[in-house]
């Protein structure tokens, strides 16, 4: 019994004399035939056991400070674990190399130490993330009210509202030519879309078309504060876009040929898109293997109708010949056109040689989704508005 008490006075005395002056190091204390010493911080609490074969067991006092030093492991701790016996170590998380008990308690004091920075160092990294990610949501959203309050400024006494929009194109004889994200995309970056690759030629006839009239009612998209999307594009985009608007004293909603114009003014809406080409010939403008249906019933009350199709795909490329081919039907009362931003440009073009053109891009699609509860036109395929 002496010895056994003699061994464990050894022990504790090499932890004293070379372990207590390490953070979170208690006294080594003799409880229960073993020797006794805990690492303690402020975010977990070890107790570490070692009898006279040199036995390690550690215990956890919560499953609280079993989850961090677990975490810092990478597995799941029991309360109580042996982590050396037999002059080895006993767990894989915790590689012990010597056989010699000073250098195996100054691996295992280590291991906690390193286990309580890693916490810790995780705890400020975290709550410097959600530091970070409040101040980019108030920047965002300061961002956000600045940008909606410019444009209601901007756009105060500019603004059609969707149905002074279609009632301008009826009453003074207008053109249409609506600008989306995809136009304005074109409009301010030499990216593209997904439908149209960048084209500088394409991009200063855009700019061209947003500073001057020709006969055309230039259309752009407006304040939509209940929209995720548009919060975000306009943030990043507006005053770039808005530059270019500076010349127009008018300027039309692009909403007028989406959803937004038949939820808000259902069959009124209806009513005054067809009296634009009530009783009228019509040449329709769209893309090979297009979602454009010329025989919708919205055109139901046209005189005739023409087909002229073009690309789906980079149709700019081909918006010479299709001009040419515009400009050679006779008797065309009105043009219609479904051809993403090839089609506010061609719109704009037309209107510069006298005639009437509309660029009504996802207009029966929409018309079918809000009426008919088909889907949003950019999940139907193939082809492009």
């Amino acid at each position: 019994m002496d010895m056994e008490n003699d061994v464990l006075n050894e022990i504790r005395e090499l932890i004293n004399q070379n372990f207590c002056q390490y953070y979170g190091v208690s006294t080594a204390t003799v409880r229960d035939n073993a020797v006794c010493f805990t690492i303690t911080n402020d975010l977990f609490s070890v107790l570490l056991l070692i009898d006279t074969s040199h036995c390690i067991d550690m215990v956890f006092s919560s499953p609280e400070n079993n989850t961090v030093v677990g975490i810092h492991s990478g597995i799941t701790l029991n309360n109580r674990t042996t982590i050396y016996k037999d002059k080895k170590a006993v767990t894989i998380f915790l590689p012990l190399h010597s056989s010699e008990l000073k250098i195996v308690l100054k691996e295992i004091i280590d291991y906690f130490i390193s286990a309580y920075n890693q916490a810790r160092n995780n705890y400020y990294l975290e709550n410097i993330k959600k530091s970070n990610d409040n101040i980019c949501f108030l920047l965002k959203e300061k961002l956000r009210q600045d940008t909606m309050e410019d444009m209601r400024l901007f756009m105060k006494g500019r603004q059609l509202s969707m149905l002074d929009t279609l009632k301008a194109l009826a009453g003074k004889n207008l053109s249409l030519s609506r600008f989306g994200d995809g136009e304005i995309t074109c409009l301010i970056t030499d990216h593209g879309f997904d439908f149209q690759e960048h084209s500088w030629k394409l991009m200063n006839e855009l700019r061209d078309i947003c500073r001057h009239n020709r006969n055309t009612l230039v259309c752009f998209p407006g304040i939509k504060p209940e929209d995720p999307f548009w919060n975000s594009f306009w943030s990043a985009s507006w005053k770039k876009c808005k530059v270019f608007l500076d010349d127009q004293f008018v300027i039309g909603n692009s909403m007028v040929s989406r959803i937004d114009i038949f939820n808000f003014h259902g069959q009124e809406a209806v009513t005054l898109w067809k009296d634009l080409w009530d009783g009228k010939s019509v040449c329709f403008v769209s893309g090979k293997n297009s979602r454009f249906d010329p025989e919708h019933i919205l055109f139901s009350n046209i005189k005739s109708g023409s087909l002229i199709l073009s690309e789906n795909r980079n149709a700019y490329s081909d918006i010479d010949r299709v001009f040419e081919s515009c400009m050679a039907i006779p008797d065309t009362d009105i043009f219609l056109i479904a051809l993403g931003v090839t089609g506010t440009i061609l719109s704009s073009r037309l209107a510069g040689a006298g005639k009437k053109a509309l660029d009504i891009g996802h207009l029966t699609n929409c018309y079918d989704q809000v009426f008919l509860g088909k889907p949003v036109p950019e999940k139907l395929n193939p082809g492009w508005l």
